[in-house]
């Protein structure tokens, strides 16, 4: 059994509310956003800088030692657009991660830089993983809350994401055999333009989490195969505590602290087919934008 399955067990309800949710805020907002910026339809120009972290990659059952192989062309460079929700659980509400109705950022990706094998005949058994890496700036995402159970609560969250790892295994052989996908990264929110009930709050220019903290998405076979195909990935996460909240000597980082802060707060994302111009323009150009996990023409809550 793929242990990574019983992660999603409960989250398909989870997720339609989210999107419950997300409409109204879509709502309040409608008439006040300007038109978005078209969404980039090229990948970056240059690949991004080395940004494997080995706390993200998938590791083998303990026994032989796996067989590491570098292409020598450093991987293949593409991009793809990835778009989710996040939920904050202490309020009970969500936002839209690198909105597809906005101007959505391309995830820009280096794909199969190391591969791991380790043949079924020898101590420990089967083994072949592929790592990736990348790189994304999520734009900001606006969000409304609910906070203490009456007071809305309108602000922008500013997203500062560390080098993505995205590493795919598969363990074992038939017919124990299972896959594995995780995405990583260590992640920074800065919260800002606060409003309650209309009235703007003054939060300062620093008012983040008070360090940054991992996110790891785990993609289940055969919804999520690899970093070229895309398909979602779901994890949750623990927000830190806030700092540098308030200005003229007013502290409020418990006040976010309190109202933000703590554990299982759930990301779902959808990574689209990654696009490699080294292709001919042909194998998943030009990046089409995803639509949100939960919405795909089947999944439709």
């Amino acid at each position: 059994m793929d242990p990574h399955r019983m992660l999603a067990g409960g989250e398909v309800a989870v997720v339609r509310e989210l999107h419950v949710r997300v409409a109204r805020l879509r709502g309040r907002a409608g008439a006040v956003e300007q038109p978005p910026a078209a969404p980039p339809t090229e990948c970056p120009a240059q690949p991004p800088a080395d940004g494997l972290d080995e706390d993200f990659v998938i590791q083998p059952p303990p026994g032989d030692p796996v067989r590491l192989f570098h292409p020598p062309a450093g991987g293949s460079h593409g991009c793809a657009f990835a778009v989710g929700l996040a939920n904050v659980k202490k309020l009970g509400g969500a936002m839209i991660v690198n909105d597809p109705t906005g101007t959505p950022q391309l995830l820009n990706a280096r794909a199969a830089v190391r591969t791991a094998t380790r043949l079924r005949t020898q101590p420990g058994g089967a083994f072949t993983r592929i790592d990736s890496y990348g790189e994304m700036q999520l734009p900001d995402a606006r969000s409304t809350f609910i906070a203490f159970g009456f007071q809305p609560v309108s602000a922008k969250v500013e997203f500062t994401t560390g080098p993505i790892t995205i590493s795919t295994a598969t363990v074992g052989s038939p017919p124990d055999r299972y896959n594995l996908a995780v995405a990583g990264f260590y992640q920074s929110l800065r919260v800002h333009d606060v409003t309650i009930n209309g009235t703007p709050l003054d939060v300062g220019d620093n008012c983040r989490t008070a360090r940054p903290f991992p996110v790891r998405l785990n993609g289940d076979f055969p919804d999520y195969t690899n970093v070229i195909i895309g398909g979602p990935l779901r994890g949750t996460v623990t927000i830190p505590e806030f700092t540098g909240c308030g200005t003229g000597g007013e502290d409020l980082d418990q006040l976010f602290t309190a109202s933000l802060s703590g554990p299982d707060n759930l990301i779902a994302m959808n990574q689209g087919r990654l696009c490699v111009p080294s292709g001919g323009g042909v194998n998943g150009c030009p990046p089409v934008v995803p639509p949100l996990p939960g919405q795909e023409p089947d999944k439709a809550p």
